[in-house]
């Protein structure tokens, strides 16, 4: 018997996009002298952290499930000493390496599971990111752990995470682990030219918040020829603000009161103008009953100003565009607070990092299964709302025939996600 049989679908769905070859390709590179592979272990730790471990110690009590290590072929279980002892043999090639494991799995996913029909539409549009950076608060004295900024929790110690979000699959493309103290836009540049060369035929647009408004970033973007939207930062615009001629957003329900405007604007330092676009909304009114002039109204506004590369648009369909990125915010939160990012640690920063990695891989194969099932409704669930009713579900494996066949109850609150899910159980 198993309690968590949903592991045993995500496992032979791993199998099944040949996760082992890929894994192994790290492991050519890292001296070990172990009795366990390092692809055992990077699987071990990412099916632990989809089932909800956040230390290493959770994630060998996950398989401690006799059923589970069956599937997975494991003779024994280390202990997690032993995991921790491994994944510090680790280099910065290795990490490296694992990062672009994303990518062949996505391509991977594609060709074996995803009809040709909507992988030549999806290679067709523009592709387009979403990229943003969070702290990830830290106890304790671990290498690359220092203060920096951290709005979750002032003057504590944390580490800093640059990750790139595909809008369209909601999976993630690229993640960086950083020390503490990085500023988001520091290293931009070359986060932005990698995925320009995991995807180097195909058209790439870039959303931004106001954290990266950097002239060295935008000139990036422009000589690799990506599109990009970047929130500008409103410190000294007020002065181009006034100078501007607003018109009204009219005919739209819904939009009354927004103002808009287009310019050309080159900030502090830059080299050239750029397109801008901003829209505002009066929020209030002063009234100046006690100055020179009583009756004199001033208006209060609240500014939104973005550069970007598109032209010939509305500045409200710019900012509607930009505000489709909020949902990035829901992805990170997702990532943290259900699939433990950056929650495993060492006192190894190199090891560090690969438990971040395991914790984006485990919830990239959770997505591209979601995504496989064709199930609307599992499409949508949290990785948490996964894990309850998907992943937590009773199995026996029996063997009739010489078969594998996985036996579960009938008649779950969530049956046709559950028949979905476990589809890739093949025997």
């Amino acid at each position: 018997m198993s309690s968590q049989a949903g592991l045993i679908a995500q496992l032979k769905f791993m199998e099944s996009i040949g996760i082992d070859d890929l894994l192994n390709s790290i492991e050519s590179k890292v001296s070990l002298k172990s009795t366990y592979s390092l692809a055992d272990i990077l699987k071990m730790v990412t099916l632990g952290i989809t089932a909800g471990a956040s230390s290493l110690l959770q994630v060998c009590s996950t398989w401690n499930d006799k059923v589970l290590t069956d599937i997975a072929r494991f003779e024994s279980i280390p202990d997690d000493s032993t995991v921790g002892r491994i994944l510090k043999k680790v280099n910065l090639q290795s990490i490296s390496d694992f990062e672009g494991i994303q990518a062949n799995i996505a391509e991977r996913v594609k060709e074996q599971y995803l009809s040709p029909i909507i992988m030549n539409s999806n290679n067709a549009k523009e592709k387009m990111f979403d990229i943003d950076g969070t702290p990830m608060v830290s106890f304790g004295n671990q290498e690359g752990s220092v203060k920096g900024y951290n709005h979750y929790k002032k003057g504590a110690k944390c580490f800093q995470s640059l990750i790139a979000f595909d809008t369209q699959m909601k999976t993630v493309s690229l993640a960086w682990l950083q020390s503490g103290n990085t500023h988001c836009v520091n290293g931009a540049e070359e986060f932005v030219k990698q995925i320009k060369a995991i995807y180097p035929n195909q058209k790439l647009f870039f959303r931004f918040d106001s954290g990266f408004f950097s002239q060295w970033l935008i000139k990036q973007l422009e000589l690799l020829k990506c599109g990009y939207l970047i929130k500008a930062k409103l410190q000294g615009m007020q002065k181009v603000f006034n100078e501007l001629i607003w018109s009204e957003t009219e005919g739209k329900e819904g939009l009354e009161g927004w103002e808009g405007a287009q310019f050309k604007h080159k900030a502090k330092d830059w080299d050239k103008e750029r397109n801008f676009y901003a829209v505002r909304i009066k929020t209030e009114e002063i009234v100046h009953k006690d100055g020179l002039f009583p009756d004199h109204v001033c208006d209060k506004y609240s500014y939104f100003c973005y550069v970007t590369s598109k032209s010939d648009v509305t500045p409200m369909a710019i900012h509607k565009l930009y505000n489709k990125r909020a949902v990035c915010e829901n992805y990170i939160e997702e990532l943290k607070n259900q699939m433990n990012l950056g929650k495993i640690k060492s006192n190894d920063f190199n090891a560090t990092s690969m438990l971040f990695h395991c914790s984006i891989l485990a919830y990239n194969i959770t997505r591209w299964m979601t995504i496989c099932t064709g199930n609307k409704r599992l499409f949508k669930w949290e990785m948490s709302t996964i894990r309850c009713f998907l992943v937590r579900v009773a199995g026996k494996l029996r063997f009739p025939g010489k078969q594998r066949v996985l036996d579960i109850s009938k008649g779950h609150l969530f049956q046709n996600e559950v028949d979905s899910w476990f589809s890739f159980c093949m025997t």
